[in-house]
């Protein structure tokens, strides 16, 4: 391993991508580093346009069904649940059944509860290893937004979590 990829290594393991508004440090340090032609060639990258934070994600290879909610996986794995009446489902003890279910007990799952709305979707999200309800889950609205459009091409997912909106966009 070179002395680049060791840096670029450590960079990922100090700043998880999960944290967004650790953008500007992570571009700042990596860019140090790496060209904007290796940056874009990493597995996972992040650039800002617009005022808008873009990341790349990982490429969904399938989705799957029990009954009419779907599972899949965009870096963790998700079980989508469509709903009613979203901002008064108990996300809690919803989600705790499916993620301790025996078929999820053991490696756990991130369970999302989606509503269709005007401008797009609405979401709620009960994360495994948190073991309760988040304000937002980045993978889990790339999962929804991905679950709640059906046909083939570029779609744009305006997702309403309880922290705020998100935009995703997917081809």
């Amino acid at each position: 391993m070179t002395e680049k990829e060791k840096a670029i290594a450590r960079l990922m393991i100090q700043i998880p991508i999960m944290y967004v508004f650790t953008y500007l440090e992570l571009s700042n340090r990596l860019s140090q580093i790496v060209t904007s032609w290796e940056m874009a060639n990493l597995p996972w990258y992040m650039k800002s346009e617009k005022g808008n934070i873009k990341l790349k994600m990982k490429d969904v290879s399938g989705i799957s069904s029990i009954g009419d909610d779907k599972i899949l996986n965009t870096g963790s794995p998700h079980y989508i649940k469509n709903v009613t009446g979203i901002n008064e489902f108990d996300v809690f003890n919803e989600g705790k059944k499916i993620r301790d279910s025996e078929l999820y007990k053991q490696d756990g799952i991130n369970v999302n509860f989606v509503e269709q709305n005007e401008e797009g979707i609405s979401l709620r999200t009960y994360e495994r290893g948190v073991e309760n309800e988040t304000l937002s889950c980045g993978t889990g609205a790339t999962a929804a937004a991905i679950v709640s459009t059906s046909s083939e091409g570029n779609h744009h997912v305006n997702v309403k979590v309880l922290g705020g909106k998100l935009e995703v966009e997917y081809e």
